[in-house]
């Protein structure tokens, strides 16, 4: 083989290595990282907390899709309001701070609501969920002060 004729194939190497780093590099950059969310749109990444909250965080807000906020399973610190489409914290459910419904449908503020709080969260007898760590810290969290004892 001829210098000429190795010398192309060779910058036809390099080219072909270069193609294959802007690829490679250009898929990485549309990789959303463990815990995070694609938009549909491949145009942004979100944290997976903040999927089907109610607020739009993409600008296709394929994050707040009815359709598809119905199939979304919560994070294990996250409650379902009843619309079956919205997650808020746990922390929310029966804060009753300001009046404000975190909920859409005010779910989150129905004195009512029953079920099970997540690891590391107990119950206050008016049903508002507080982390365990602040029970008997002498600061009452719970509205009804019973996390301090004071019903």
């Amino acid at each position: 083989m001829n210098r000429l004729a190795v010398s192309r194939s060779s910058r036809a190497q390099q080219a072909q290595k270069v193609d294959e780093s802007f690829c490679q590099s250009w898929l990485q950059r549309w990789t959303c990282s463990p815990g995070q969310w694609q938009c549909r749109n491949k145009q942004k990444c979100i944290g997976s907390n903040v999927v089907c909250n109610n607020i739009k965080d993409c600008k296709d807000e394929s994050d707040e899709d009815v359709s598809f906020c119905k199939n979304w399973t919560c994070n294990p610190w996250q409650w379902k309001c009843r619309d079956n489409k919205t997650c808020i914290p746990i922390y929310q459910v029966l804060n009753g701070l300001n009046g404000k419904l975190n909920c859409p449908d005010g779910s989150d503020e129905n004195p009512n609501i029953t079920g099970t709080y997540p690891e590391g969260h107990q119950r206050c007898q008016n049903g508002q969920c507080m982390v365990e760590s602040l029970w008997c810290d002498g600061r009452p969290n719970c509205r009804d002060k019973s996390d301090e004892g004071n019903v």
